[in-house]
């Protein structure tokens, strides 16, 4: 409306910020950012059609997806390197040998046994670890075992038994699967020296004398390498009769095993011919070590008699064996002992 003093005609107010009009600033203005960009595309080729419904399920069943070049396995080297000459590869053993099992002479069913475990190693008693499993088998033979049952265990085809001793343990296991285990653990007649403790001197013994007097008293016969030197006296007051045993056979540089019934005292050379073995035939599983951390190329010992007042020395130079020690070892290259009484004479031993 025109006023009479000259002022300007009052408009319409426009839009507030933000607000699009309809109509034409509609079309101008994008509903979104990237709305109204346009798209570059590059066409190579005919669109791929998807197969129809027959198709598609004949391709899943022969495979699945179609062959793809990143998924293809990369070509054989042609200068790949072949195999060694004359290496043997490893071939696992085909079948397992049968097992003779009897507890106290009467035959025990193999039906159930699922696990056979022999563990045997120098100055420790043999160990036998047998499991029975239900199911595949019943466990009535493996039930009436009871501690202090005599086991015998042998491989069919071998005269010499693989174990024998006694049941020192049963162990009965009920699984979440309704499943039951029997575990028998036993243990060669020289287990029952760790039960036994006494305060006794010995005097004027020999480590084979020793373990003979020790021996006899859980039925063992005692065959011996070497008899070691004359000890004057072994006192025995806080330590068991096996480990007193094996005290001084290691004085003496022996162990102890048992076979058949008899305490072998052996070297590390061993005892018997050499059995040979191969890896992958007659070898499942081998472990190896060469370890010089406890090496050394002399000793020297030197002890005192408090009774008759002498020193006593002893020395060694090579090792029993005949292994020889390399001179690049580090450390001292002598070793000396002179915190031990020699009332023994170990010192008067030759090395």
């Amino acid at each position: 409306m025109a006023g009479g003093g000259g002022a300007p005609a009052a408009r319409r107010p426009g839009p507030a910020p933000g607000r699009v009009r309809p109509g034409r600033d509609a079309a101008r203005r994008p509903r979104h950012p990237h709305a109204g960009r346009r798209r570059r595309t590059r066409r190579h080729g005919a669109p791929r059609q998807l197969p129809g419904p027959e198709r598609r399920l004949a391709r899943e069943l022969e495979g699945g997806r179609g062959p793809e070049r990143h998924r293809r396995p990369p070509p054989h080297a042609a200068d790949r390197v072949p195999a060694a000459a004359g290496r043997r590869p490893v071939r696992p053993l085909q079948t397992l040998p049968r097992l003779r099992l009897a507890l106290d002479g009467e035959a025990l069913g193999e039906a159930a046994l699922s696990e056979v475990r022999v563990s045997q190693a120098l100055s420790l008693p043999g160990q036998c670890e047998l499991v029975f499993r239900d199911p595949p088998g019943g466990l009535a033979d493996p039930l009436r075992a009871r501690p202090g049952a005599r086991l015998d265990l042998a491989v069919e085809g071998h005269a010499a038994a693989l174990f024998q001793g006694e049941v020192t343990a049963v162990e009965h296991v009920f699984e979440a699967d309704a499943g039951r285990e029997v575990r028998l653990r036993a243990y060669d007649p020289s287990h029952r020296l760790r039960k036994r403790q006494t305060i006794r001197v010995h005097v004027r013994v020999t480590a084979r004398e020793l373990a003979a007097e020790l021996a006899r008293e859980v039925g063992l016969a005692v065959e011996a390498a070497a008899d070691g030197p004359q000890h004057e006296w072994i006192v025995q007051h806080h330590d068991s009769d096996l480990a007193m045993l094996v005290e001084a056979l290691e004085r003496c540089g022996l162990f102890y095993t048992v076979r058949d019934g008899v305490m072998h005292l052996l070297t590390l050379d061993g005892l018997g011919d050499p059995l040979p073995l191969e890896l992958g035939r007659t070898l499942l599983e081998a472990r190896l070590e060469m370890n010089a951390d406890g090496a050394c190329r002399d000793v020297q010992v030197a002890g005192w008699d408090p009774v008759r007042a002498q020193t006593y020395l002893g020395r060694a130079a090579a090792a029993r064996s005949g292994r020889e020690i390399p001179g690049r070892l580090a450390g001292a290259e002598r070793r000396s002992f002179v915190d031990q009484a020699a009332h023994d004479q170990l010192g008067r031993a030759p090395g």
